[in-house]
């Protein structure tokens, strides 16, 4: 069986601009917005993978409570 090679990152398009979203800013939402923005901008651009939020509500995690 041979092993995966992973994919080469795509190349970021010369002179690509992304529009932003407007983002409620109101938790988690802004967090799903804001890495949606991030994606659709790669999406569109290439370039390199971007780096997204982990979008968690802190009341849903068991160590919080």
């Amino acid at each position: 069986m041979a092993a995966a090679v992973p994919a080469p990152a795509p190349q970021a398009v010369s002179g690509c601009d992304c529009e932003p979203m407007i983002c409620v800013q109101s938790w988690p939402d802004s967090c799903f917005c804001g890495n949606l923005n991030l994606v659709n901008c790669f999406n569109k651009c290439g370039g390199s993978q971007p780096f997204l939020q982990l979008c968690i509500d802190s009341s849903e995690t068991t160590w919080s409570k």
